[in-house]
C-alpha cells in the first residue's frame, strides 16, 4: 500500500473501506446508482470511500456487517 510519494508498505493491513475502493477503482471508478447511503457508518459524502462502498453495494459486493453498518475502518482478516 502507499502512504505518500516515497513511501510503500505491502505488508500493512487493510480496511474495509481501502479494500472497497480498490475494487471500485479497478472498475473505472462507475458512478453509484444512488446518492444515498443505507449504512449508519458511512455518512460523510466527502470520504473518499464513500462512492466505492456504494457502488460495492449496489453490485452485491458487500452489504455491510449487520446492523445497517460497514465497519469501514475495521481491518480485513485473511
Amino acid at each position: 500500500m502507499f502512504f505518500g510519494a516515497a513511501s510503500f508498505f505491502p505488508a500493512s493491513a487493510v480496511t474495509r473501506a481501502q479494500a472497497v475502493t480498490f475494487l471500485w477503482q479497478t472498475a473505472g471508478e462507475p458512478n453509484p446508482l444512488s446518492p444515498a447511503s443505507p449504512f449508519t457508518d458511512i455518512t460523510n459524502g466527502s470520504a473518499y470511500y464513500y462512492s466505492a462502498v456504494l457502488w460495492a453495494t449496489e453490485q452485491d459486493i458487500t452489504d455491510g456487517v449487520g446492523n445497517n453498518q460497514v465497519r469501514h475502518k475495521r481491518h480485513i482478516d485473511v
